[in-house]
């Protein structure tokens, strides 16, 4: 995975999770399922994303440290 597509999944994390915030406060009418999904979808998304770029950022120290 490349960097391009783990800060790409992440900005689709976070607008998901913005998402869930809205519909959960303002539209009371949505099902709780759908809510919960968004949920944990974006908390996935965000998590897999932003621990791939601590690891490509610590690879890429590692690879100017040897330079």
């Amino acid at each position: 995975m490349s960097k391009q597509i783990a800060l790409a999944m992440q900005r689709v994390g976070m607008i998901l999770i913005v998402t869930v915030m809205l519909l959960d406060h303002f539209v009371f009418q949505i099902e709780e399922g759908f809510i919960l999904t968004c949920a944990i979808i974006s908390a996935v998304l965000l998590a897999v994303s932003i621990s791939r770029l601590k690891y490509i950022e610590v690879k890429e120290d590692c690879g100017q440290a040897g330079k």
